[in-house]
């Protein structure tokens, strides 16, 4: 892919995503030739595509083929597909030949519109201490979020897929789009997809971006849906019901809207059965969530062993903290103060003290000693001066 194609190709993509939602879904061991158009949110690394790369990212800028416009370019080489003999997968590649280059207009464009382009590069030989080390588990979580709209005056809300109706059901004659991105903390590839060559199987015109108002309701709509996920899993604790395989299980846990059962069809009662996956300790967790949604349900789940451990830092043990003379009623009541041996204050304070004294006393005594010695010398400057003026007289 040149250069040009790719300034011609975001160009056109922050256009069309005004009215296009962008799709959640997987990239996972991308073929040679294959191209994707992601959105990535600001502070957000790219996701794991299923690839491991021998070398560390290569990044630069050149302009976009106008003053206003700049390109980035982020090159990722030497990739290729480890083994997982785990689930028996033998990787198809005999050398490191793959290469990953992500383009976005940092100038002249939107900066969280990302083009990604797997090509072939020059070949090296595989890493042999790396080469069945997987990258990610499997299998990947189902993802049943619908599609989203992130650039425009619908950026946050959500669009029903193509050729389903709001009640789950599909139309006759719908087709899905090209799903072509990552999961939550990842991007979201644009219904439709693109074609290596053929250009984007989208089309429409389109302005605005995604302001910093825009990610904010983003945000706190992903929160909310954390939210009401973790209230689910309560609930079906307390009913004595294990969780769904998107209930915010800790480590491991699906995506925002994974697991969740799509509403009935019009004609019938039956609801869409969703294969549970077990819960596993999987590297996958940070392309799941954003760090700030997973640390902030962490601490909604620990803020009682939080606040202790802060107590503890700030105060120490209240029972070990007070003298061994008092009482455990004086104990109950202990102050941060309480932390100090009033015994032991005194002693010191009756100790600094006698030392005070006793500096003030050889401070007195030196300052006697200067007083006597200054008089002694005015009395020698007197005589002196008296023997002058006999000898002046005589």
């Amino acid at each position: 892919m040149s250069y040009e194609m790719a300034v011609s190709m975001l160009s056109k993509a922050y256009q069309v995503s005004h009215t296009v939602p962008y799709q959640w879904g997987w990239i996972d061991r991308p073929n040679e030739g294959q191209t994707y158009l992601i959105f990535m949110p600001p502070q957000t690394n790219f996701p794991n595509d299923g690839i491991r790369y021998q070398e560390a990212d290569t990044r630069y800028s050149i302009p976009g083929g106008s003053s206003t416009k700049e390109l980035e370019i982020t090159e990722s080489k030497y990739g290729f597909v480890p083994s997982n003999p785990q689930i028996g997968f033998a990787s198809p590649d005999q050398g490191a030949w793959r290469v990953r280059r992500r383009y976005r207009l940092t100038k002249g464009g939107h900066p969280q519109l990302v083009l990604v382009h797997y090509a072939r590069g020059n070949t090296v030989p595989i890493n042999p201490a790396i080469a069945a080390q997987p990258i990610r588990s499997y299998p990947l979580r189902q993802v049943n979020e619908l599609p989203l709209y992130v650039i425009g005056d619908k950026v946050g809300q959500k669009a029903h897929a193509p050729g389903h109706s709001a009640h789950g059901q599909q139309s006759p004659g719908g087709m899905m789009g090209t799903v072509g991105g990552m999961g939550v903390g990842g991007g979201m590839g644009v219904g439709g997809g693109m074609g290596v060559g053929g250009g984007m199987g989208v089309g429409g015109g389109m302005g605005g971006g995604v302001g910093q108002i825009g990610m904010q309701n983003m945000l706190a709509q992903q929160n909310r849906e954390m939210e009401a996920l973790e209230r689910r899993s309560r609930e079906q604790r307390a009913r004595g019901m294990p969780p769904g395989p998107g209930g915010m299980g800790g480590v491991g846990s699906g995506p925002v809207g994974t697991g969740v059962p799509v509403g009935a069809p019009m004609g019938g009662q039956q609801r869409q059965q969703v294969a549970r996956v077990d819960d596993d300790d999987s590297a996958d967790e940070a392309d799941q969530i954003s760090t700030r949604s997973l640390a902030l349900t962490r601490y909604k789940r620990n803020h009682e062993l939080m606040n202790e451990v802060f107590q503890y830092a700030a105060f120490g043990d209240p029972t070990k903290r007070v003298p061994k003379a008092k009482s455990e009623e004086d104990t109950k009541i202990a102050t941060p103060y309480s932390i100090f041996d009033r015994t032991d204050l005194e002693e010191k304070k009756a100790k600094l003290e006698v030392e005070i004294a006793t500096l003030k006393a050889h401070a007195d005594e030196r300052n006697s000693k200067r007083e006597q010695d200054t008089l002694r010398a005015r009395g020698s400057i007197a005589a002196a001066d008296m023997t002058m003026e006999g000898i002046a007289a005589s």
